[in-house]
């Protein structure tokens, strides 16, 4: 039955605009449609979000590492945007309140969260962190680390 209302209205339109009209409204909707997917390409065209600093790490268990140093850096941008801030960034590991952090032997992750990145979906990014022994063999924690 809409869709009998719809085919109804649509030729009394026809009519009252005429086929030019018609044509005209369609080629309009065409236009609009093109120019917006070039304004989204052009605002959209340098978005990114990578890391600047190496996706991987090799460290000493045992040695007190400033956070600070093993925190990669990255690049956030978004419809041209800056959106450094707006980065989560979450160590799969404790940090002291010194800032400090000593590391047992094992794989460690950071992980670098952008949500809602371009307007569509989350982007995330992971730095991995693999703790080797100390040379001498020992794997007892270095004062300053991350428990005091």
């Amino acid at each position: 039955m809409a869709k009998k209302k719809t085919n109804a209205a649509a030729k009394k339109l026809q009519k009252k605009i005429g086929t030019g009209g018609v044509v005209l409204v369609a080629l309009t909707f065409v236009i609009a449609l093109a120019l917006g997917a070039f304004v989204s390409y052009t605002v959209t065209k340098n978005d990114d979000f990578y890391l600047t600093t190496p996706e991987e790490q090799l460290l000493i268990a045992g040695v007190a590492y400033d956070y600070t140093t093993i925190r990669g850096d990255f690049y956030a941008v978004s419809m041209g945007k800056n959106v450094r801030g707006d980065v989560v960034v979450t160590p799969s590991f404790e940090v002291g309140e010194d800032g400090k952090v000593t590391f047992e032997p094992g794989v460690y992750y950071i992980s670098y969260t952008l949500p809602m990145a371009f307007g569509t979906r989350e982007v995330v990014k992971y730095t991995t962190i693999t703790v080797m022994p100390a040379v001498d063999g020992s794997t007892s924690f270095v004062g300053g680390g991350a428990n005091g």
